[in-house]
């Protein structure tokens, strides 16, 4: 019931006029198509290349080199203490 309060209020105070189902009710498969076409493009739209793969192997690259250096650096420091013995 309390949902209720808060929708009239919503609606009593939103700008514009009329209930909230008029943007909805005027829109039509034409314009929706339009819109989509726009927003994802066509054939001469978006032409610029994602290269997500080509980030996804030097981030693995990237963690490999990272894990390399960290076993040398730990290799390493094991021979500095074999000095003590």
């Amino acid at each position: 019931m309390l949902h209720k309060f808060f929708k009239w209020r919503y609606e009593r105070n939103r700008p514009g006029a009329g209930p909230l189902r008029d943007k909805v009710e005027k829109r039509t498969k034409a314009r929706d198509l339009a819109e989509s076409i726009l927003a994802f493009g066509d054939d001469s739209a978006n032409s610029r290349r994602s290269r997500w793969l080509l980030k996804r192997i030097l981030a693995a690259l990237s963690a490999l080199l990272l894990l390399a250096l960290s076993l040398w650096l730990a290799y390493q420091s094991y021979l500095g203490l074999l000095i003590y013995d």
